[in-house]
């Protein structure tokens, strides 16, 4: 008898005891997510936005339970309701506090659209439409964007996927190498005539291979070297090709 007394209790042990653990871990997790309730929302990174619309757009409250808290929804929705922020990173400092860390990103160039002018970052990211053309941003001539949605990338009609992504590259080469200040506009009216004008005076054309665009970090240091040789005419405006070989670069003075 007392070896199937024994069975008996053997059994339920095995059949209770998985459900008494449970019962534990559920009553630990309850406890827990009573107390991590968030006190405390921090924002930081944040100059484009007031912190309180960051944190309203969020949808993130005071209150609210963290392990309750979608993350990416929450980046997400900042991101869609902020053009300028184009990062957005969330994490929780236990065991009541929020910390909202983004990135912003600025204007870099417009493109003019039958309503006004599209404001893109260096991305093809665009941020805004105004109406009047901004100061101080390269213009890009000869691309019609489709499908136009602030906050989002730069969208190309059937057939135009070439030019968009060359203005993309050239903006972020001239965005690496520091020069966007002189650059007035990049002109994509022809692919077989791609060039820029840097400081007014110069024409610089970029046909060829990746290789003149890479080549755009020399552009000023170009210019410093020939304006050093006595044929420089200083009234002169330039064409500049960049060969893609190595080798010196062609100076052809237009006027």
């Amino acid at each position: 008898m007392g070896k199937n007394k024994g069975r008996r209790m053997s059994k339920s042990a095995a059949v209770y005891l998985p459900i008494a653990v449970l019962l534990i871990l559920l009553f630990v997790i309850l406890g827990i997510s009573v107390f991590l309730k968030i006190i405390d929302i921090e924002v930081t990174g944040a100059t484009k936005y007031p912190v309180e619309d960051i944190i309203l757009s969020s949808g993130i409250a005071i209150g609210d339970n963290i392990l309750r808290v979608n993350r990416d929804k929450a980046s997400q929705m900042i991101e869609a309701s902020m053009p300028y922020i184009s990062e957005v990173e969330i994490e929780f400092v236990l065991p009541d506090k929020a910390r909202i860390s983004v990135s912003e990103t600025s204007a870099f160039a417009m493109i003019g659209v039958p309503d006004g002018f599209l404001v893109i970052d260096s991305a093809g990211r665009i941020l805004e439409i105004v109406d009047n053309a901004p100061t101080g941003l390269i213009e890009v001539r000869g691309f019609s964007p489709v499908d136009i949605k602030v906050g989002e990338t730069l969208k190309a009609a059937s057939g135009d996927d070439t030019r968009l992504r060359y203005i993309r590259e050239v903006l972020a080469a001239v965005m690496a190498a520091g020069i966007q200040d002189g650059v007035s506009y990049l002109d994509v009216i022809s692919m077989g005539n791609v060039y820029l004008e840097y400081m007014g005076l110069y024409r610089v054309n970029l046909n060829g291979s990746g290789g003149a665009i890479n080549k755009l970090a020399k552009l000023p240091e170009a210019i410093e070297d020939v304006k050093r040789d006595s044929s420089f005419d200083a009234t002169a405006r330039y064409r500049i090709d960049i060969p893609d070989s190595s080798g010196g670069w062609i100076w052809t003075p237009e006027w």
